[in-house]
């Protein structure tokens, strides 16, 4: 009783917020964009030109460090990868991403060592797995989010995903 007096006590002198919740959208310059993301404009050159991997699956392995670190499973992964691994890591940790099948369908099932070295909790395949159409519908959302500011001057014809033919699959 004592709470609901309080609440209607403080609705009746304050009866809007002191401080708003609302948080105006800001516009960010592609060239402050391009900035903040330049390690992972960093990364890819190492994994097209170094390791040879495909466009779309580069920038795809990029998102997903990108989603590790935004779910908070895996804090700086991408620096970490571009400063402290070396280049056979990364092979394989492109290698376990795809097997995950997070960059293209695959049922193959490698160990996901490299990728569970990048989190801070304990993440299995079967978690992955589970989580498998979320991470897959993010990394969509951060691709084009990063081919339309991040790399647009890296890549001007754009990224287009393999799997998307004339407008099927998406």
């Amino acid at each position: 009783m004592i709470h609901q007096n309080f609440l209607y006590t403080i609705h009746k002198h304050w009866p809007q917020p002191i401080f708003s919740l609302r948080i105006p959208a800001i516009e960010v310059p592609d060239e402050v964009y391009k900035l903040f993301h330049t390690i992972d404009r960093r990364l890819l050159p190492t994994l097209i030109h170094t390791l040879n991997c495909d466009l779309f699956d580069s920038i795809s392995v990029v998102a997903f460090l990108l989603w590790l670190e935004r779910s908070r499973l895996g804090p700086k992964a991408v620096l970490k990868v571009n400063q402290d691994w070396p280049n056979h890591l990364i092979d394989m940790l492109v290698d376990q991403v795809c097997a995950a099948g997070m960059v293209e369908e695959s049922d193959a099932c490698l160990g996901i060592s490299m990728i569970r070295e990048l989190c801070t909790e304990d993440v299995g395949f079967v978690y992955l797995h589970q989580r498998r159409l979320e991470i897959l519908r993010k990394r969509t959302e951060i691709v084009n989010e990063m081919a339309e500011k991040a790399f647009k001057d890296m890549f001007p014809n754009g990224v287009v995903d393999p799997s998307v033919q004339d407008g099927v699959g998406q």
